[in-house]
């Protein structure tokens, strides 16, 4: 037995034109969540805000959208805001209960879902 390179054949060879592909990621357009759900708003330090997650978010700007179970629009946040305390416009803390959240990117609603809101 001799101690010899072993034979792989000949090295690939690659010739004119080259030709490339390149598949960009792209992130998934299914996440869409709202945590901690329920969640508690009563100033303790555990779960007092609802972070909502969903696609393209690290682009900021997202619009999320509160509503009452009745449909009756309470507030906006911010663009590019992803957490709720539980609070209308004024700032006035909200009853407990089912809302319903949607969040919006460049006019087309990307996600929507609920939040139980416990106090």
């Amino acid at each position: 037995m001799t101690d010899s390179e072993p034979d792989y054949g000949e090295p690939n060879d690659i010739e004119e034109p080259y030709c490339w592909f390149f598949i960009p990621f792209v992130p998934p357009l299914s996440f869409c969540n709202a945590l901690p759900n329920p969640f508690t708003p009563n100033g303790d330090g555990y779960n007092d805000v609802v972070e909502f997650t969903y696609p393209r978010q690290y682009l900021g700007r997202g619009q999320v959208s509160i509503y009452t179970i009745e449909n009756r629009h309470i507030r906006d946040l911010p663009v590019g805001e992803r957490f709720w305390d539980g609070t209308d416009a004024s700032g006035n803390p909200l009853p407990r209960g089912v809302y319903l959240y949607t969040i919006s990117m460049d006019d087309e609603v990307v996600c929507n879902g609920t939040v139980l809101l416990i106090r």
